[in-house]
């Protein structure tokens, strides 16, 4: 905990650069201590000139602006660069804004003009996602990193995973990143993938993948989950972009021209109650789905009919009828989806 802190010139303005002076741990050790072990205390604020210690229930606005103060956080540090060191990745990439939610990188291309753009939409973004899947991990931040140029698309990692330091991550490669509409869904795409794999402290994805190996692929159920992420914002013209884009779209599986968001996700939402549909399916997969014993990892992937049956759950009602309009329904479905409402008697619908 000792570790965090950053000078603040102003503490209103978030990611300033981390502290570097002759202060010494050992001289705000004691505040450091005080905060620790004082029930609601997240920072504190030290002036080396005077050895006064303030603490703080947040890390937002303090209105503590002397510019010999720092300011210290219960988090762990982050980092004013990150060196990638993951797949083709290997930038030095430098820290453009820091707050509660959002610790936002940046590759030396990017353009400095879309920090408060993209800060903004992905603090809202992340906030929304842990109002409403419960915990990722320890850390409660998202670490978001952004190349121009290099690299294309963009991938996840998660909280238990060593490859990107154990942290929430998404990282978005080529770019541009100005503010437009549509320039937002691959970060939210990636988004979902930190809450099929992660969300309420879970490891995996029973879903991900193409079948047999999966359900939806990589990834159908992220179009109604951003659908949902813009609606939620309020960014109402994000959301219908989405909606009207996603209806038109047909895939290959589970079998020719199915229509995933026109005929089952989109429906499934409207008759789930909106976003409490998407919630109550990773709770239920959470709650219920096999994992291996004494961990929160998933020990296989799902087959159509336990798909079903969590649907249902979630939203409700039996969801059987509007599965066989947007997927077909064969009898190894019908058997599978037996199965599942035997092996998991607790997920109950009307």
């Amino acid at each position: 905990m000792c570790g965090g802190f950053i000078r603040k010139d102003d503490w209103d303005i978030p990611g300033n650069d981390l502290l570097s002076s002759s202060v010494q741990v050992s001289d705000y050790a004691g505040c450091c201590i005080k905060c620790q072990t004082t029930s609601g205390c997240k920072a504190f604020a030290y002036s080396p000139s005077t050895k006064e210690c303030w603490l703080k229930t947040s890390t937002g606005n303090g209105g503590f602006s002397r510019s010999d103060r720092i300011s210290g956080f219960d988090g762990e540090i982050v980092g004013a660069t990150w060196q990638e060191h993951w797949f083709e990745h290997n930038q030095l990439l430098t820290r453009v804004y820091y707050g509660d939610d959002l610790a936002l990188y940046y590759d030396d291309d990017v353009a400095r003009s879309t920090v408060p753009y993209i800060s903004k939409y992905l603090s809202d973004a992340w906030r929304y996602v842990k109002r409403n899947y419960g915990s990722f991990g320890p850390d409660e931040r998202l670490y978001a990193i952004f190349h121009t140029g290099r690299y294309s698309g963009g991938h996840p990692s998660y909280y238990y995973s060593a490859s990107h330091d154990f942290k929430n991550v998404i990282d978005q490669g080529a770019g541009p990143w100005f503010e437009q509409l549509g320039s937002m869904d691959i970060p939210t795409h990636e988004i979902f993938h930190i809450v099929e794999m992660a969300s309420f402290n879970t490891q995996g994805s029973p879903g991900f993948g193409n079948p047999p190996n999966g359900i939806w692929g990589d990834s159908k159920m992220a179009e109604i989950f951003g659908y949902d992420v813009y609606k939620g914002l309020g960014l109402t013209d994000e959301a219908e972009r989405a909606k009207s884009l996603s209806m038109a779209n047909s895939d290959n599986f589970p079998r020719p021209n199915t229509y995933w968001f026109r005929d089952w996700l989109y429906p499934w939402y409207i008759q789930g109650q909106e976003t409490n549909v998407l919630v109550n399916y990773f709770k239920l997969v959470a709650q219920y789905f096999p994992k291996y014993t004494g961990t929160n990892q998933y020990t296989r992937s799902m087959n159509w009919g336990e798909f079903i049956h969590f649907s249902s759950g979630a939203a409700g009602i039996n969801m059987k009828n509007q599965a066989t309009i947007a997927f077909g329904w064969t009898s190894e479905m019908d058997n599978q989806f037996n199965k599942a409402r035997s092996d998991f008697a607790a997920i109950t619908y009307t």
